[in-house]
């Protein structure tokens, strides 16, 4: 539905997981980064585990790559 709704085409379809596994991991970096460089919320979503979420959505898309993939088409 997602998919349908944005109109992807072929290209951005099959481009799809890719992405968002590339999207996970740059969130990692840069809740990381903000969490010991600006502290305060960012310091604490990270103390209660918000990289340890990110990490498990990203190993969740590699796992189900080919299956998510072939829905998409």
């Amino acid at each position: 539905m997602f998919v349908e709704s944005y109109g992807l085409g072929t290209a951005e379809r099959s481009a799809f997981v890719d992405r968002a596994v590339e999207g996970a991991t740059r969130t990692w970096y840069r809740m990381r980064a903000n969490a010991e460089h600006r502290g305060g919320g960012w310091a604490r979503m990270w103390s209660e585990g918000v990289g340890d979420r990110i990490l498990r959505r990203r190993e969740w898309l590699l796992e189900n790559q080919v299956i998510l993939d072939r829905a998409l088409r």
